[in-house]
């Protein structure tokens, strides 16, 4: 137990709760990823020449923005589900970024810079490290408890 401000005895676990540290770190990656899908969502509407593998890529995008949403939204409204969700979400991002990393690394491009030939490495990393942290935090476990 601590003594803030006005005397009230606040335990450690009640001020761990709300949306600050790490969990703005994860609101801004999930917020950048949906602006990410949304962008490959739309592609096809600005191509020249709009193949089928743009057409699947661009539904694709589609399906994982709406799931997107669904997580930020549940996200801001501290929702007991969103834990899960963006385990979910972060481990189909690894998921999906494994198949980028074989080819980055299968075939090296000379022409590309070290960070460019990484992009998949590092999705992996951070998609791990959100994993971890959405499991093991005590804030994270606080603030999504309605």
């Amino acid at each position: 137990m601590e003594t803030i401000g006005s005397g009230v005895r606040v335990s450690e676990d009640e001020r761990l709760t709300g949306i600050e540290g790490w969990l703005t770190f994860a609101l801004i990656i999930l917020s950048l990823s949906a602006l990410a899908l949304l962008a490959a969502a739309v592609a096809p509407l600005f191509a020249k020449v709009v193949t089928q593998e743009l057409r699947w890529n661009a539904a694709i995008s589609g399906v994982l923005l709406l799931y997107l949403a669904f997580v930020i939204i549940s996200f801001l409204q501290k929702k007991r589900r969103t834990r899960m969700l963006a385990i979910a979400y972060f481990g189909l991002s690894a998921a999906l970024s494994l198949p980028v990393l074989a080819m980055e690394f299968g075939q090296p491009n000379e022409n590309a810079s070290f960070s460019a030939n990484t992009a998949g490495l590092r999705s992996l990393i951070i998609s791990l490290i959100m994993i971890i942290y959405f499991i093991r935090s005590r804030r994270v476990k606080n603030t999504f408890v309605e």
